[in-house]
Formats: C-alpha cells, structure tokens, sequence
C-alpha cells in the first residue's frame, strides 16, 4: 500500500496521522481517476456504488485455477464476487496482523488501492481491518453482486 497505510489508518484519531491519511486519499484519488478508463464500466460502476467494497466481510479467497483468483465478500443480504483473470501474482502479508487471528476468521475488507503496471498488468492492494495486506497482480477484473443490494 503506497497511500492507505495500516498505521495511519489505525492511528487516524491523531491529528498528524489524519492530515497524512487525508492528503493520500486526495492523491490516490487523483491517481485513480486517471486509471479507471482501463476497467470495465460495469466493474467501476459496482465499485463506486458499493463504495470500494469497504466494510464486507472477506468469506474467501481462492484460487479458481492457474492465473484467476476469487475473493468473496458479504455485508448484510448482499454478496459480491470480484474475479481476477489474468493473475501473475498473488501475496498476503500479516506483518501489521493482529496476534490472535483464527484460520478462517478472515477480516472485513478496508482501503484498496489499484496500480496500472507494464504489458496491460494492474495490481489491486487491500488493506483489511486486521491490518493484512493482500495484493493481487492481474490483467482482468470483473464483479458479481448477489442478494439484496440496499
């Protein structure tokens, strides 16, 4: 994560920490903007509505077969299934993790940020609310919304 920092996220309540994390929303923001052209209409439109997918709860992330990845993410009666093809990447790092954190107790997805890389490749940063990281690189994204969408 180049803008959405765990410790600043955790440590928002302080007023440096605040500044900081407001001046990196704007500037990610900012970059985003110019990238979005190279995503899907229908998959900005699920991301904006369901603003970044922040708050779901993370039910699994799987590896569909040798170069797609599906993450499953739940809030409320509504379920999303975001679908990465093209994956060359794939890595979660539980550095900033708490200590006590149960297999198959995954975390509620935060703050994510995307990159546009070389040869049509992007990479899709989250940052949950345990404080782990994962990244996936890919060539594609799409996204599924099931259930009740209030």
């Amino acid at each position: 994560m180049r803008y959405f920092k765990y410790e600043l996220w955790k440590n928002s309540t302080e007023e440096t920490e605040a500044r900081l994390w407001n001046e990196n929303s704007h500037r990610y923001y900012n970059y985003f903007n110019s990238i979005k052209k190279f995503f899907s209409n229908d998959f900005i439109n699920s991301y904006l509505n369901f603003k970044g997918f922040h708050d779901y709860k993370i039910l699994s992330i799987r590896y569909a077969d040798a170069e797609s990845v599906c993450v499953e993410l739940k809030k409320n009666k509504t379920k999303i299934d975001i679908r990465y093809e093209g994956v060359k990447s794939f890595s979660v790092d539980f550095n900033n993790c708490c200590n006590e954190l149960q297999i198959g107790d995954l975390p509620e997805w935060g703050y994510d940020e995307f990159y546009k890389l070389k040869d049509n490749y992007f990479t899709h940063s989250v940052i949950t609310s345990s404080g782990i990281e994962i990244e996936i690189g890919f060539k594609k994204i799409s996204v599924l919304i099931r259930g009740n969408t209030e």
